[in-house]
């Protein structure tokens, strides 16, 4: 199988240091699907290495995961449990401010990004919560990245259970992506064509871009539309261009 960037070499690994909690069976139910990769176990020391620099340690269960399968990407790409350790997307790069958190206006740095949808949709913790103890897990939604109004699971072990229905039956939104722009590779988002904050409920097209470039714009978008000194502002049209840091932005062209 090939490497993903993040995830190391894919194999169905199932052995791997013992600890309470779900993820054994979870694992192991999980290999039985169809449309799933699975990483190798986590390095020695990688979770570590992402513990000390949120400053919380991980859910056991979460813990237990990583050390038997560092990454989970399931429903043929369209969701994916992220790696700790190095890598665009490990949960320690894809956290960093620079990755793409920057392009949001909304304040994102008490949430740790711990798996997502193929459409761009984050779930996460509160780092504030882990160091209390608790590891609700939160939904950010994909055109916003404003945690919905109920939790997306009380703890990691829910969520795995979620995560498991979800891709033991794939929702229709992804079957009808995966009609029309096929499986996603890790590092890869299925992004609407015109944007919803856009084109509103218009029909729109499905594009495949990489995942960072496709958090960073549709960032931008929203940080532009729904700035208060545009609300009274016509759309002309948009473009893109690259920063300082040569990263593809987007820019929104007034009337």
């Amino acid at each position: 199988m090939t490497t993903q960037a993040g995830l190391g070499r894919f194999t169905r690994h199932t052995q791997g240091v013992h600890r309470e909690g779900e993820a054994p069976e979870f694992l192991a139910a999980v290999l039985r699907l169809r449309g799933i990769e699975v990483a190798e176990p986590v390095a020695a020391g990688e979770i570590e290495d992402l513990e000390e620099a949120i400053g919380a340690l991980l859910p056991g269960p979460h813990a237990e995961l990583l050390h038997r399968a560092n990454g989970i990407v399931g429903a043929y790409g369209y969701e994916r449990i992220l790696a700790a350790g190095s890598g665009p997307m490990s949960i320690g790069e894809w956290n960093e401010f620079e990755t793409w958190k920057f392009a949001w206006a909304v304040p994102l740095d008490d949430f740790l990004c711990i798996a997502e949808t193929g459409f761009g949709d984050q779930y996460a913790y509160r780092i504030s919560e882990l160091r209390r103890g608790l590891s609700v897990v939160y939904r950010l939604e994909r055109h916003l990245m404003e945690p919905t109004d109920e939790p997306a699971a009380p703890d990691f072990e829910a969520f795995m259970r979620q995560f498991f229905a979800r891709v033991h039956i794939a929702p229709q939104e992804v079957l009808a992506a995966r009609a029309t722009v096929g499986n996603l590779a890790l590092d890869e988002h299925a992004v609407q064509s015109p944007p919803p904050l856009l084109a509103g409920s218009s029909a729109a097209g499905l594009v495949r871009l990489p995942a960072t470039t496709a958090m960073i714009l549709q960032g931008d978008l929203a940080t532009q539309l729904l700035d208060p000194a545009n609300a009274e502002r016509q759309v002309e049209g948009l473009e893109t261009y690259q920063d300082d840091q040569d990263r593809p932005r987007l820019r929104v062209l007034w009337e």
